[in-house]
């Protein structure tokens, strides 16, 4: 492979504190332009804002975004622990998302990898509202353009270890072309699980480019200001990638298209009809993202039409029509409250939702819609109230009764909102998805994994798929979790010993709990 560029030095720290020297919202991109010239080669603007370079031949799209998690541009206060834990004093996010996949993207440009390398803009919806700006818009404008491309890869997964088959709620890679990637990591010394996430720039090309993936960057806490990125793990999958033949890999994934179908016949324009039904269809996608659901095919909704919701990590797919304020099930009835027909107020009573299911859904929008001094009119708050069908009141007296209550107040015409509010609960949620299964187990070894453990526990011990888990899980939920539930995440399963707890005593401690939950298979253990 060829060295395009002119200059023999790469210090990954260093062009990565220029790259986060300042927070870049949405519409700020350009002021990265000085660095983009400086280390990629014959570098072209699109007509959408995107900038882009392409080396040799290559079916091999990779990448990244430009902007950053934030409404403003500001000064960033590094902060480096151990030499290479990267992340601010506090007051903004770093950027690593996605500054990462930037300076991989850089070095993979110096080493003269054979690909098309596009920057997109307006990657993060808390400016724009809805995200994914750029790329979306630049398939939109150039399809036959992006049609080239048998795969696309972006930096942009959070932690280590995480190869990236879902997005979107749909699978965006196959298990050969997975296989095959990690194995080449695997052969550098980096081990890699097969993943699910939300939904990145990569996403937007599922439809017309077979393979995409999206690979861990060494992120921590994106979106918040506990940020950090771990500098020494970027230049070890930058480095890692650079010896990838990215283009003799298998492409195997179909692309299928939704089926087009609609219920009741043909339907002609009618335009009250079409407002109601759009907002009863507004209604029923923001409960359905509060169970975990994603519309497929939102982007062509129309009355009487079968809407496919999915669940964004796993496979629990729903069919949905929608005429006016009538909703109709066709299948997957159970997943929704064994919901079948009826309004929308029969499809939300079924789904069981209490407000705290509803509000990090709610905190996202305001955080979307706020301007830069953290004030949303309550005009525009009503509105968001009104797709989750509630009151004003009742959103003001649930926040005035919780602890995250503090970081909104109630104004006559407005309400003041800091954007930390969003940052503790991404950072629950990410903490519940940091731990990656490594090395993924095949069926049969996980259930000699299982066995294995149950010959620690001794006979007392029932696994909770022998157990009633809905009566199980709904006890521990409304009861003392935490008192009761013991994560098992430092079991050594190659020898089904115990790390940390060596003594009998202490593994007395461990079978004193009531719950075990094992991270390495995903399994839960109950005393009898």
């Amino acid at each position: 492979m060829k060295n395009y560029n002119n200059y023999t030095n790469f210090n990954f720290k260093d062009i990565f504190l220029k790259l986060t020297e300042y927070t870049v919202p949405a519409g700020y991109e350009d002021t990265l332009l000085p660095i983009l010239k400086e280390y990629v080669p014959n570098l072209q603007k699109d007509s959408i804002g995107n900038y882009f370079t392409k080396i040799g031949d290559s079916k091999t799209l990779f990448t990244s975004h430009l902007d950053t998690f934030s409404k403003t541009r500001k000064k960033v206060n590094h902060i480096i622990d151990d030499g290479n834990m990267i992340k601010t004093d506090g007051t903004s996010v770093l950027g690593g998302d996605n500054k990462n996949g930037v300076l991989i993207l850089f070095y993979l440009i110096k080493q003269g990898v054979p690909g098309t390398y596009y920057f997109f803009i307006g990657e993060e919806s808390i400016v724009n509202g809805v995200g994914c700006y750029g790329s979306t818009n630049a398939l939109k404008n150039n399809k036959d353009y992006f049609k080239q491309f048998n795969k696309a890869i972006a930096f942009d997964r959070r932690g280590k270890g995480s190869f990236v088959i879902r997005q979107a709620g749909r699978y965006c890679a196959s298990n050969e072309f997975a296989d095959a990637v990690i194995n080449e990591y695997e052969k550098q010394g980096l081990e890699f699980g097969k993943d699910n996430a939300y939904r990145t720039d990569s996403a937007i090309f599922m439809d017309i480019i077979p393979e995409i993936t999206n690979i861990s960057s060494g992120g921590l806490y994106e979106h918040t200001y506990m940020e950090a990125t771990n500098i020494e793990y970027v230049e070890k999958i930058a480095i890692a990638s650079s010896k990838i033949d990215w283009d003799n890999l298998p492409i195997v994934r179909e692309i299928k298209d939704l089926p087009f179908e609609t219920i009741g016949g043909s339907y002609t324009y009618d335009k009250e009809l079409n407002k109601l039904s759009q907002i009863t269809f507004n209604k029923v996608s923001k409960l359905m993202g509060a169970k975990g659901f994603i519309c497929l095919n939102k982007d062509t909704f129309f009355p009487g039409k079968i809407m496919y919701f999915n669940k964004f990590l796993e496979d629990k797919p729903v069919k949905l029509s929608i005429y006016g304020n009538d909703i109709k099930c066709l299948d997957g009835h159970k997943k929704i409250g064994k919901f079948r027909e009826g309004d929308f107020n029969e499809f939300k009573r079924r789904q069981k939702l209490k407000i705290r299911n509803l509000v990090r859904g709610i905190w996202q929008d305001i955080v979307k819609q706020m301007n830069t001094d953290g004030l949303l009119s309550n005009d525009k708050l009503n509105d968001i109230l009104f797709n989750y069908d509630l009151s004003y009141k009742e959103f003001k007296d649930y926040m005035e009764s919780i602890d995250e209550g503090k970081f909104i107040k109630f104004n006559e015409n407005n309400i003041e909102c800091d954007v930390q509010i969003l940052h503790l609960a991404l950072k629950k949620k990410q903490l519940n998805q940091e731990q990656v299964l490594l090395n993924k187990l095949t069926e049969k070894e996980k259930q000699e994994e299982i066995h294995n453990v149950l010959g620690i526990l001794g006979k007392d011990w029932l696994l909770l798929s022998n157990v009633n888990k809905t009566r199980f899980l709904k006890f521990i939920e409304n009861n003392q979790f935490e008192e009761r539930f013991f994560a098992m995440n430092y079991l050594d399963h190659k020898n089904g010993n115990f790390d940390d707890y060596k003594n009998t005593n202490e593994l007395l401690l461990i079978k004193n709990y009531q719950n075990i939950y094992d991270i390495k298979t995903d399994t839960l253990f109950v005393k009898k």
